[in-house]
């Protein structure tokens, strides 16, 4: 009983989310932390199915998923927009392109964070490039900083890391590059879902 309480007490304090891409997961966690102070914030990236089962089980309070679900009790709305970029120094050769494709940069050593979500698989369909993985943050972006290797980016995510000056994000033109993402919770988290909507 003592356990069920516990838990029962994390739950209140607790705003789970779940995202199918890092990202869009990041800032919907520092609205969260924002205007929830009191409350822990506690998220992870996972698979599009496996988001919304965990919400139908009460897993989650909240999900960024990139389809929309309409379903009877679930609420949804879309959240934001993501478009992936390789970001190129500007000694690049392709620096100053409007769009590259993946094929273009073949037999190239391309930094790649590890928790990439979604977008591993689009990678995953183009194994032209050398992808040279990390799964620390910190350590990627100063592999970044030091050097002039192209790195993976999205308008999001130099948007939060603006520090990375120097380098151009340029839009990838490869098909599934470009992803809606739409926020679900179920009905009865009506409130939280109305103040991030």
């Amino acid at each position: 009983m003592a356990d069920e309480l516990r838990l029962y007490e994390a739950r209140l304090s607790t705003i789970a989310v779940g995202s199918c891409g890092p990202a869009p997961m990041w800032d919907l966690a520092s609205e969260l932390a924002e205007r929830f102070p009191g409350k822990t914030i506690s998220s992870e990236l996972g698979e599009t199915d496996t988001l919304i089962g965990g919400l139908m089980l009460g897993n989650y309070q909240l999900i960024l998923i990139d389809r929309p679900l309409q379903q009877e009790g679930v609420l949804c709305k879309k959240y934001t927009e993501e478009q992936l970029c390789i970001a190129l120094a500007p000694s690049h050769p392709l620096s100053g392109r409007t769009s590259i494709s993946l094929s273009e940069l073949e037999n190239q050593s391309v930094l790649q964070y590890q928790d990439m979500g979604i977008w591993h698989r689009v990678l995953a369909k183009d194994p032209h490039p050398h992808y040279l993985v990390q799964n620390d943050l910190e350590a990627l972006l100063e592999l970044i900083q030091a050097s002039e290797l192209p790195s993976f980016s999205s308008d999001l995510v130099s948007h939060r890391f603006q520090g990375l000056s120097g380098r151009s994000n340029i839009p990838l033109s490869d098909e599934g590059t470009f992803v809606s993402f739409y926020l679900c919770a179920m009905a009865e988290q009506r409130e939280l879902f109305k103040l991030l909507c």
